[in-house]
């Protein structure tokens, strides 16, 4: 198993906060989509909350992306 640097560890740790981050904004947003589908005048909250959830997994996608890629530098 490769020695990652002190600087590296870091950043997969800031990293993996910002995901968590990411991840439990999606999850309040989802839980907000509940609760507005159930009022037909909410419409523009509940695409606003979905908007809020794609961008926010795109995120988490692109930070999982720099993580795989600091991994693959220490191999």
């Amino acid at each position: 198993m490769p020695v990652l640097h002190e600087a590296d560890v870091l950043a997969i740790r800031k990293q993996v906060h910002d995901i968590n981050n990411a991840l439990n904004v999606i999850s309040m947003q989802s839980e907000l989509v509940k609760m507005l589908a159930a009022d037909s005048a909410a419409a523009a909250r509940v695409e606003a909350a979905i908007d809020t959830v794609l961008k926010e997994c795109a995120k988490a996608g692109a930070m999982a992306n720099e993580i795989s890629a600091v991994v693959k530098t220490a191999e």
